[in-house]
């Protein structure tokens, strides 16, 4: 199940994305959909309330998900997703640097760790944690 129409979704049934804002949600934390984030907003900024499903199908050809849950729930998955792919995406730099040989080992480590912190700064909850320092 993709989080981001899964929060989507639970956005649309209960009318709001008042909690997925208050716990920092933002266009950062899609990967696959932010062009759907933005509608929504934008709907809502325009016409004082989230779109449909079906306006969101028609007007975006995109199938918003109706999951039985939580917006808490939706919003730690999503949450969960987006620190995946950013952790991979990360992961995937450093091993094509090595490969070409562009820089040492312990460098590659040190840019891990800053990655990974600025990465968990977006992230509310995890803002405290400081990979730079423990790495080190």
């Amino acid at each position: 199940m993709n989080a981001e129409l899964a929060l989507l979704g639970i956005a649309t049934r209960e009318g709001t994305l008042n909690r997925a804002v208050e716990r920092g949600v933002g266009r950062h934390w899609f990967v696959a959909y932010p062009h759907v984030w933005d509608f929504y907003l934008s709907h809502r900024e325009r016409y004082g309330e989230l779109p449909s499903s079906d306006v969101v199908n028609t007007t975006l050809d995109v199938g918003v998900v109706d999951v039985e849950g939580t917006m808490d729930w939706a919003i730690d998955m999503l949450r969960d997703q987006s620190i995946s792919y950013g952790l991979r995406i990360i992961s995937g730099a450093i091993d094509k640097a090595i490969e070409q040989g562009h820089v040492s080992p312990v460098k590659v480590a040190s840019q891990v760790a800053e990655r990974a912190q600025r990465l968990m700064a977006d992230y509310e909850e995890y803002s405290d944690i400081d990979v730079v320092h423990d790495f080190r």
